[in-house]
């Protein structure tokens, strides 16, 4: 499904939205590559806007963090794109400002991901 949806941003993040957060470590397993999982990251920062958007883009990523292979599927991102993830997460960071709950939980994930050192 995630591959058909190649195009769709949109799509993309509805269908990311609509699963149970807790439920995503058992759907994925192992069987990321880096590039979908590259895709994913960038597909959760580019839409995490709102209270809602940025509830479930936490509670997506803190899910992912948890996933069996997650230091695994971290570094097999290329390095290039590695470079424009921690741009996308730091961009993030700096619309929050900083503040309180999600904001908190946000720059702590953004650590796990190696996005902030």
């Amino acid at each position: 499904a995630w591959r058909s949806l190649r195009a769709d941003d949109g799509g993309r993040w509805a269908l990311l939205s609509s699963l149970d957060p807790l439920a995503i470590s058992g759907l994925l397993k192992d069987s990321l590559t880096g590039e979908v999982f590259y895709s994913i990251l960038t597909c959760i920062l580019g839409n995490m806007s709102g209270e809602n958007g940025l509830g479930a883009g936490v509670a997506i990523l803190r899910s992912l963090s948890q996933t069996p292979r997650f230091k695994i599927n971290v570094l097999s991102i290329p390095s290039r794109k590695r470079a424009e993830l921690k741009s996308l997460w730091e961009a993030r960071l700096a619309e929050m400002g900083g503040g309180g709950g999600d904001a908190e939980a946000l720059a702590a994930l953004a650590e796990v991901y190696g996005a902030t050192k």
